[in-house]
């Protein structure tokens, strides 16, 4: 049962995404959300004050999130009217079980910021890869020790940065300590270097990045993974599974990367990438992908406009880390007050 209590307690709730306009008398509200930070054990209980006080007839809700498949959650699902989707496939499966929602073809990485993540002068290259990635089974990074350890039996050393955020939960308290513990006992050269939160610390990943020679990327399962832009607006050229899925391999081609088929072929694929890294063109290649503010931006408008949204002059541009909107905007004016 909603009560008054509830409907309040909810009011003064945020949810992780942002609210690029508000509804007007010209166009339709504009919210981008992944809708990450609701419990399950909450979702009745929102799906209630949303059905109940929503006010959401004026809202464009897009669901920003494009790991590989993932649906709008059940509280959100009768109001979420299209999802970023940059991959063919992943498009046509969405438009089969979820038909009535806008397919965008844009990622949030599509504005990230070209003036932060950017090619630095003065910096000398301490390491021949980079890994950026939080530590848990799908990440792989126990397969990429592997790897290098195959290589350094062979009398290559290839000096590897893990950078790495810390998550509160099982998965990565596990994954982090068997990671810990394989280095411990091997001899390649890995160094560990924590940034905070999510989307923390900018300015020190770009410094870190920029200290390396290219990027790594493992996992085959998630859609347009992050960082793919810092690598490539970095001028990181990038190693990653060719049998990336759901947008994966989106902002990848032969100038900007090599990808291995399978994890046998990944010690030289390492190998070639640390002879060859100078031949690429990563940041030229990310400006062809409009990857960057004003082209990621100018993106998102053409996008909307496709599907018949239009942006006012009122709108903030889209931005890649989202922050948190008050849930009280998408519900009605006096309810629950």
């Amino acid at each position: 049962m909603l009560t008054r209590d509830i409907a309040a307690r909810w009011r003064q709730r945020k949810l992780h995404g942002q609210i690029v306009q508000y509804p007007g008398p010209e166009a339709p509200g504009v919210l981008v959300s992944p809708f990450w930070d609701v419990g399950e054990r909450d979702w009745d209980e929102l799906s209630n004050v949303l059905r109940y006080e929503g006010d959401l007839a004026n809202w464009y809700i897009i669901m920003g999130d494009t790991c590989y498949r993932n649906f709008p959650p059940p509280y959100m699902q009768p109001y979420v009217r299209a999802r970023f989707c940059v991959d063919d496939p992943e498009r046509d499966f969405f438009q089969k079980y979820a038909p009535h929602m806008d397919m965008l073809h844009l990622c949030q990485s599509h504005v990230l910021d070209e003036n932060v993540y950017r090619p630095l002068s003065g910096i000398e290259k301490e390491f021949d890869l980079v890994y950026v990635a939080r530590f848990g089974w799908i990440k792989r990074h126990i397969e990429l020790i592997d790897a290098l350890e195959a290589l350094h039996a062979r009398g290559h050393v290839l000096k590897t940065l893990f950078m790495y955020y810390d998550k509160d939960d099982e998965d990565t308290r596990n994954t982090t300590a068997a990671v810990r513990a394989r280095l411990a006992a091997s001899p390649i050269d890995v160094t560990l270097y924590t940034t905070g939160g999510r989307g923390n610390q900018e300015a020190t990943v770009v410094q870190m990045l920029n200290k390396c020679r290219f990027g790594v990327h493992m996992s085959p399962w998630e859609g347009p993974s992050l960082v793919f832009a810092e690598y490539l607006l970095c001028d990181l050229p990038i190693v990653a599974d060719a049998n990336f899925r759901g947008g994966g391999l989106y902002f990848l081609d032969e100038t900007n990367s090599l990808l291995f088929t399978d994890l046998p072929s990944l010690p030289d694929v390492l190998l070639r990438m640390s002879h060859e890294y100078t031949r690429f063109t990563p940041r030229a290649s990310a400006f062809k992908r409009e990857i960057g503010v004003a082209a990621g931006n100018e993106r998102f408008r053409r996008e909307l406009q496709r599907h018949g949204i239009m942006l006012t002059t009122n709108a903030v541009p889209l931005k890649r880390n989202l922050d948190n909107f008050p849930l009280r905007a998408l519900l009605s004016s006096n309810a629950g007050s």
